[in-house]
């Protein structure tokens, strides 16, 4: 400070020394225009100093202080210009209610001391999982359970409402369906009656007194078309897929009491699941009237039954192809395939009032199954058979009767879920991936028409193969409490969430083109770019019990929630670069699957 208050001070005295050209101020007043200007002189300034000699007669004091003076006058105007600048492109941000509400519920649902390009999903849900321990009676608990539980109270009202005015058949049965299930007092007086009823009408049950009948295509129609079971296998009417203008009948592989053909398989893995099932069963049994010992042995000859069943059930993963499992025929050559069954009485008897013929067209979807299944029933004693066909309407009417029934279910339910009820929940997809999941998982085996018909060239089918098989290894790596994800099983709903998200995104940039940059969400601190990831993500914040995530594992099409969100983003360009993940970590791998 002292050398530059002395230079500043050289330069105003040497400042003061200059000489200047002046006017005499009296002699100017004196003198005549033509003294001044002479006749045919123009008047002329001679630059007695250009540029050059102006720069080059400064010291360098002046210099460096002009020099200074620039740069500052530069900077300051940069400055100036930055401000503009941030002013006019800094997001807007939006500060109505419903803005204010979904930014607390999003900083609510954060864990900011994750990095999201660690792991995204605890960073997007973190918050929503400490907040949201299970409720009682819950295995698992997640957004879409909200939702859920807010249209069942919307039912109930309904329901429960028996002045409402309707014109509705449909909904008067409904209220009178409803009202009959909730007559408590009346459903605890009839016990196991109703059921008991049912079963001396389908010929009665070795379990409950003695049986030995030769009636099992009787008893196999019965409890299909008028009971809705599925022993052995199910039937069904869908559009046709090679043909999507039709309808036709469809048969497929069924009749496992457990989720999974791997509760039965792997035993020594399953062991408190089975042992729980059969208890089940045998309760079940001695409720209607079995004694312990009796129906302790014959539920388990049916328990051994469903095994064998287990075995020759094709596992879900080899079942992707649906151009190689359709086999369409007729009722005649399903016959021959599997003699075992009176098809055509079956059949009618199924779509009754609709007359069927041996030449009616049925789809098949497990022929290989049927035909193993026709000689199982062929060399299975005829006890157990119908043993487990009235089994299986047991099972599905039991929790109807009173509490004794709903109390034994509610403790396999405790075995196989870790909670007392499992609450009926609805598919827990995103409406806008469902859209897409056809075209995205399978979309190449159906044409324009929606028809199943093979029109790739066989090197597309090819590329498609060897890019979902880095997404089946990719998946196969994430495992929930050491088990491992099935990467092949869930692969068609693992191709849905990658290309969803990839579609969605690309849509969302379209419609920013088209209408212009949204408002910001207020204290979030995120561009709408990073919150468009983050809404993805905490779509699928949850918790569930240990023996619900093993059944998931073992029979769900989904991943994991957790690697639905990491597997996806990981995948995502646009992710990595909007949250600025570093190359090679955890959401930012070098290798990424893409499929579509």
């Amino acid at each position: 400070m002292e050398i530059l208050r002395e230079s500043v001070v050289h330069l105003a005295l040497q400042m003061s020394t200059y000489k200047r050209a002046t006017f005499d101020e009296d002699d100017l007043i004196d003198s005549t225009v033509d003294d001044v200007y002479t006749e045919n002189h123009q008047v002329t300034f001679s630059k007695s100093r250009n540029l050059r000699d102006c720069w080059t007669n400064r010291s360098h004091l002046e210099k460096c202080l002009l020099v200074l003076t620039a740069i500052l006058v530069l900077l300051l105007f940069s400055i100036v210009l930055a401000f503009i600048f941030k002013y006019e492109h800094t997001p807007k941000v939006c500060l109505t209610e419903s803005c204010v509400i979904v930014a607390s519920n999003v900083l609510k649902s954060l864990d900011r001391s994750v990095d999201p390009c660690q792991n995204f999903y605890n960073y997007a849900c973190g918050g929503w999982i400490k907040g949201n321990p299970l409720p009682d009676g819950k295995s698992r608990w997640g957004t879409f359970n909200k939702l859920w539980d807010h249209n069942q109270a919307i039912m109930k009202h309904l329901l429960e409402n028996t002045t409402l005015t309707t014109t509705s058949e449909a909904e008067r049965k409904a209220q009178h369906y409803f009202q009959a299930c909730m007559n408590m007092q009346k459903i605890e007086e009839l016990q196991g009656q109703p059921l008991l009823d049912i079963i001396n009408k389908l010929g009665g049950w070795n379990i409950t007194k003695p049986w030995d009948k030769a009636n099992f295509q009787e008893v196999l129609q019965s409890v299909t078309a008028h009971y809705r079971t599925s022993p052995f296998f199910t039937v069904y009417l869908s559009t046709d897929s090679k043909n999507s203008n039709c309808n036709v009948i469809q048969v497929d592989q069924s009749g496992l009491g457990l989720p999974s053909r791997d509760y039965y398989l792997n035993a020594t893995a399953n062991d408190k699941i089975l042992t729980a099932y059969l208890t089940y069963m045998v309760e079940l049994g001695e409720l209607l009237g079995g004694k312990e010992t009796s129906t302790r042995a014959q539920m388990q000859q049916v328990l051994d039954f469903e095994g064998a069943l287990a075995n020759i059930t094709v596992p879900q993963e080899d079942r992707r192809d649906e151009e190689l499992i359709y086999n369409k025929m007729t009722v005649r050559n399903l016959q021959a395939l599997a003699p075992v069954i009176d098809w055509l009485p079956l059949l009618s008897a199924i779509f009754y009032p609709v007359e069927l013929n041996d030449s009616e067209p049925v789809v098949v979807y497990a022929k290989e199954y049927l035909q193993k299944v026709s000689d199982l029933i062929n060399s299975t004693d005829k006890c157990i058979l119908n043993n487990y066909m009235i089994w299986n309407v047991v099972k599905k009417t039991a929790y109807n009767l009173d509490h004794r029934f709903q109390e034994a279910e509610e403790k396999l339910i405790m075995a196989m879920s870790g909670t007392k009820k499992e609450p009926e929940i609805t598919g827990n997809s995103l409406s806008y991936y469902q859209i897409l999941l056809t075209f995205l998982n399978a979309g190449r085996e159906y044409d324009k028409d929606g028809n199943l018909r093979s029109w790739w060239k066989n090197s597309s089918v090819e590329a498609f193969k060897h890019q979902t098989e880095c997404m089946i290894e990719q998946y196969n790596n994430f495992t929930i409490s050491g088990e491992q994800v099935n990467g092949k099983q869930t692969l068609g709903e693992n191709i849905a969430d990658n290309g969803g998200l990839k579609a969605a995104y690309h849509a969302y940039e379209n419609w920013v083109k088209k209408n212009g940059e949204e408002l910001t969400l207020p204290t979030v601190g995120l561009s709408n770019r990073q919150l468009f990831f983050l809404g993805f993500a905490q779509v699928w914040c949850s918790v569930r019990t240990p023996e619900s995530a093993h059944e998931g594992l073992v029979t769900d099409p989904h991943s994991p929630s957790m690697y639905r969100v990491i597997g996806t983003v990981a995948n995502s360009v646009e992710f990595a670069k909007h949250f600025n993940c570093p190359v090679g970590s955890p959401m930012n791998p070098v290798r990424k699957c893409e499929v579509w």
